[in-house]
């Protein structure tokens, strides 16, 4: 191979291997508001994964095929946390935590959202760790980096 015929190829596999896809990310969110919040951990597009699926997603599955769901459930004033998670994110997908008031199960989470009634907040995560808060905002749970 000629030296320049060398360097493309290598440009070539550095730029394929820098638009791999494979992130992953922590979560550390502190309840501040004055009942719990319920955290699930999802994804805004493909490819569908385990450890990723929307409590939609997840619903419309059969029964005895729903892969096991992970969520948090979070005390006022304590904070959860998760270990690190590690998803496919080809650009244009990204991860998201989603936190619902109240203390939610996946049957609690897609009835609300059937009948209209969702109070959630959804905050787009960056890969490695996110230190976030959740707050009340007039009536309405906001997230937000913590201080």
């Amino acid at each position: 191979m000629s030296g320049m015929k060398s360097i493309a190829y290598l440009m070539l596999i550095f730029v394929l291997a820098g638009c791999g896809a494979g992130k992953s990310y922590q979560v550390e969110v502190k309840n501040q508001t004055n009942g719990p919040v319920t955290l699930w951990l999802t994804k805004d597009g493909p490819p569908k994964e385990d450890g990723w699926y929307s409590p939609e997603e997840i619903d419309a599955m059969p029964e005895n095929a729903r892969p096991a769901y992970d969520l948090a459930i979070v005390p006022p004033g304590k904070t959860g946390f998760t270990g690190k998670v590690a998803g496919e994110f080809p650009k244009g997908t990204a991860a998201v935590l989603r936190v619902y008031e109240g203390s939610k199960e996946l049957f609690h989470i897609v009835e609300d959202a059937k009948a209209g009634r969702q109070n959630r907040s959804d905050h787009v995560l960056k890969p490695g760790m996110n230190r976030l808060s959740v707050v009340e905002h007039s009536g309405r749970l906001v997230v937000e980096p913590s201080k």
